[in-house]
């Protein structure tokens, strides 16, 4: 028999009193506790069961007896057993659908002081260093110095980043796709939905960080309060059946050769001991919920072996199961730790320094150094295998303090209690189980109307079939031929009857009517509401789960949608709380992990590019590290919003084909932001310079025009000019030169004057072009102004 364990082991002890003795008491009397409930907000282990059996299809009748027997009469026609529809499941996984795939968008940032100041630092040096080195860059003009500092200024505003802290984003991106943790949030997420809890463990096995979704049933805590963390617990025992292969993956470097022994040789019937009383609460499993469990309890008996006695204080623990599998108990508590506050002196600056030393630290008071006890809480683990192995019984590797804190711990367990106001919890399914049982129980009925439903029935009387034939002969005419043949003097010449016409004997009507259509229709229609009931309790409308009908509005189902939303929002954002809380361990436990190491992975960039990263252990350590959240319902609407608008501007050509597959791979909704500012100032970048270029093109233009035009003139005016030489040269000629007899001065000044008159018209033809041409240059210049002024006023 194992040893009693009527109170939790005292922990205000030192360090030295917690010997093997003391540890194993802890881990017995967790392994007798395990069957007790004293949680005030947290559902029992029989009604968590019951709710994973009606998801996965296993009705528990007892459970069901307000909808089958409302009265509580003893009565015989209550039925034993029913067929489940399982009409909830759909709404289920839609949740567990959207959950799957709704943003997580989360941004890694130290959070200790001294690391923040020193990336202030190192940020105010790099920017320095940039300045100088773009101030001793030869630019050839102010505006290609200044885009220079916009694009300086881009880079520290929104892509700068902490080494320390590009590490950690690039360690928890790493775990995150190689533990496959969305999965794994995924079906915490179910587990929020069924029983109203979600938990997770985050531990180092074989120095690597790891994290698991943690089953409800098989995690009691006890001493948490009205909390619903479950990190607040101060004793969490978590219980389960592995095989002895697993055990030794998991345990071979702490397993002695006796302990292998005892795994090897395993009975092979169920070895039990008995477990007296614990205490006097009444806190055991409710007797009649364990006698009276239909359908689901076999896996509790299965897996857990509760045997209740009729006194209900006591049962029986049995280590193994029929499957050869062995009971693995592990323990987790927070005992009392006991430390040094030590103040002392620096020789140098005389300031006073103050350090924590554990208890057997001896003050040097030689050199001023003053001390104050504190006792502190220190995280605790121990496992119990089977009845006796124990193993891992000390304190935790991992006690997730914090700098500012060093009593803060807990066990590596995140976990969140969907209730309100300090109750226990009602979950999504508690919501919708009413319905379901209401909804079966009308099925049943139904399908046996459908059953007894035997439509109108032909009621032969035998007396008035001819004499000499069979049933089978009068039903042949009656269907072949349409002929209901009867002999009204068969009865005639037998017994009393003698001398009477058979149908003159009182006959009734010759059709039993047992058609229950009307009743039929009715259980449809009331499924019909049961269903409709249903959706409007959980807030998940027809419209959401996309049953929509033709008379519908579009506006109509948008409305539906966003209200559906609202009603289940609560929901994602207690889901996203945890999330947060369950990365933010990992990290710790990944700094443990990795202390004294190195990382060293392959990754792929959201370009496809592959890259090698080695992480610094030590580094990553050193610091406190922090998540922030952007994760709303309008956060989710913006980005569906975002990836519309995307695609219309890339088919607009306002976006580029690159910056679009970036915002599609991006996991950051600020990243995306970024991408699309960026790319939509380096298009405005390109059309400006191709307008420019545009600009100078026609400027040459017009300036080629006008060099030809001013050519021309200048060659008219050469011309011009030798005319009127020519001209004046002939005068002189003329005045010189004797006329012929018939060829009077009169002629000649004549000519003269119809030559002049021929250069004026020229020089006003020549004249009239040149305005006309200045006004079109003058149009165009106009014109190329107006289009540049249009183009200014476009908005971005």
């Amino acid at each position: 028999m194992a040893t009693q364990v009527s109170s939790f082991p005292r922990q205000k002890l030192a360090f030295n009193a917690k010997n093997a003795e003391w540890r194993k008491s802890v881990c017995d009397w967790s392994d007798r506790k395990i069957y007790y409930s004293d949680s005030v907000v947290r559902k029992s282990f029989i009604r968590k069961r019951i709710n994973y059996n009606l998801v996965n299809g296993i009705l528990d009748l007892n459970d069901m007896s307000l909808i089958l027997n409302p009265d509580n009469t003893d009565a015989s026609y209550v039925p034993e057993n029913i067929q489940h529809y399982p009409i909830m499941l759909g709404k289920l996984n839609l949740l567990l659908g959207e959950e799957r795939k709704r943003r997580f968008d989360w941004y890694l940032i130290i959070t200790n002081p001294n690391a923040v100041s020193e990336i202030e630092e190192n940020k105010k040096s790099a920017l320095m260093g940039s300045l100088q080195d773009a101030i001793k860059a030869s630019h050839p003009d102010e505006e290609s110095f200044n885009a220079e500092m916009d694009k300086m200024s881009y880079y520290y505003t929104y892509e700068w980043q902490d080494a320390r802290e590009e590490r950690g984003n690039l360690i928890l991106n790493h775990y995150i796709k190689e533990l496959s943790i969305k999965d794994k949030f995924n079906s915490g997420f179910m587990d929020a939905m069924i029983v109203g809890e979600e938990i997770y463990q985050c531990d180092i096995v074989g120095g690597e960080p790891t994290f698991e979704r943690i089953n409800p049933l098989k995690c009691h805590t006890f001493k948490s309060g009205f909390s619903n963390r479950i990190e607040d617990a101060d004793i969490l025992t978590y219980i389960d059946f592995w095989s002895p292969g697993r055990i030794i993956d998991t345990f071979y470097d702490v397993l002695t050769e006796s302990d292998c022994e005892y795994l090897e040789n395993l009975p092979q019937v169920y070895s039990g001991d008995s477990m007296s009383n614990i205490d006097e609460r009444n806190a055991f499993i409710n007797i009649n919920e364990i006698n009276g469990f239909e359908g689901g309890y076999g896996s509790v008996i299965d897996n857990y072996s509760i045997f209740a006695q009729t006194t209900g204080s006591a049962a029986t623990t049995n280590y193994f199961d029929n499957n050869g599998n062995i009971r693995v108990v592990r323990t987790y508590w927070r005992s009392k730790r006991k430390i040094k506050k030590v103040k002392s002196y620096n020789p140098e600056t005389g300031d006073e320094e103050f350090d924590f030393y554990p208890e057997t630290y001896k003050c040097d008071k030689d050199l001023g150094q003053e001390e104050e006890v504190f006792w502190i809480n220190e995280a605790w683990e121990g496992t119990k295998i089977g009845k006796e192995i124990y193993v891992n019984m000390r304190p935790r590797v991992v006690q997730f303090n914090r700098l500012s804190n060093p009593s803060r711990c807990h066990f590596g367990f995140v976990g969140s209690i969907y209730n309100i106001n300090d109750t226990k919890p009602f979950s999504l399914v508690d919501v919708m189980k009413p319905y379901q049982y209401m909804y079966n129980a009308l099925h049943d009925r139904l399908n046996k109307a459908i059953a007894a439903n035997w439509g109108k029935m032909l009621k032969l009387d035998l007396a008035m079939v001819p004499k000499g034939w069979e049933v089978d002969k009068w039903l042949y005419y009656a269907k072949v031929n349409h002929i209901a043949v009867i002999d009204s003097f068969k009865e005639g010449n037998i017994g009393a009857a003698t001398g009477k016409i058979s149908g003159m004997m009182q006959q009734s009507s010759g059709v039993l009517d047992l058609e229950q259509g009307n009743y039929i229709q009715q259980h449809i229609n009331l499924l019909e509401f049961v269903k409709m009931e249903m959706s409007e309790a959980a807030g998940i409308s027809k419209q959401r789960e996309g049953q929509i009908s033709s008379s519908e509005t579009v506006g109509g189902v948008e409305r539906s949608n966003l209200q559906s939303s609202h009603i289940t929002e609560w929901l994602f954002a207690k889901h996203d709380d945890v999330k947060k809380r369950a990365l933010e361990c990992f990290l710790e436990t990944s700094k443990a992990a990795l202390k004294g190491g190195s990382k060293k992975f392959q990754y792929i960039l959201s370009d496809g590019a592959s890259k090698i990263a080695d992480i610094d252990g030590d580094e990553f350590s050193e610091c406190d590290y922090g998540l922030v959240l952007d994760n709303s319902n309008e956060s989710q609407r913006l980005e569906d919003g975002l990836l519309q608008l995307a695609h219309a501007a890339m088919q607009n050509q306002m976006m580029s084909f690159g910056a679009m597959m970036k915002v599609l791979s991006s996991p950051s909704m600020a990243e995306v932001h970024r991408i699309i500012e960026k790319d939509e100032k380096d298009m405005n970048d390109r059309k400006s310079k191709e307008q420019q270029d545009a600009m100078k093109m026609q400027q040459q233009e017009l300036q080629s025009r006008k060099d030809v035009e001013q050519q021309k003139i200048q060659l008219e005016d050469t011309l011009n000019q030798r005319d009127n030489e020519t001209r004046i040269l002939i005068a002189e000629m003329a005045n010189q030169v004797e006329l012929p007899e018939d060829y009077s001065k009169d002629d000649l000044e004549l000519k003269i004057k119809k030559l002049d008159e021929e250069m004026a018209l020229k020089n006003a033809q020549h004249q009239h072009k040149v305005r006309q041409d200045e006004i079109q240059n003058q149009l165009q210049e106009k014109e190329i102004e107006i289009k540049k002024m249009q183009k200014s006023k476009v908005p971005k």
